[in-house]
């Protein structure tokens, strides 16, 4: 396991969210604990990035570039499902941005983007 540094952004069309905090990267995955206290993953596989969140709401994404793929998002026991379409993905030194849409039936119902700067506090 390795220590991180992470600054998170993730802009929609009606919010903006932007913290700091330590996490830990192990596995191809990154873990932190966010200011509301929910505990947040970023899971990087070869040609797909999974983000989940569990806390007092609970969001499971899968991003690519090559397909659409399904998203779910539960608050106060609701459960809603998303088609997403990831429009961009670049992952590299660091860098992590991701734009993508959020579909219900044919409808758009919302744009983000999601930006993750990661730097390693120390060595294994």
């Amino acid at each position: 396991m390795r220590k991180l540094c992470i600054s998170f952004h993730m802009k929609s069309v009606d919010t903006e969210v932007s913290f700091e905090v330590n996490g830990e990267f192990k596995n191809n995955r990154i873990k932190f604990i966010d200011p509301e206290e929910s505990i947040n993953y970023i899971i990087f596989h070869k040609n797909t990035i999974e983000y989940y969140k569990k806390g007092e709401m609970d969001m499971k994404y899968k991003f690519s570039l090559t397909e659409n793929t399904i998203g779910i998002y539960k608050i106060l026991g609701n459960e809603f499902k998303f088609k997403i379409n990831t429009t961009h993905l670049t992952n590299e030194d660091g860098h992590l941005q991701i734009n993508y849409q959020l579909y219900q039936q044919e409808d758009l119902v919302n744009e983000q983007v999601l930006m993750i700067e990661y730097n390693f506090l120390e060595e294994e």
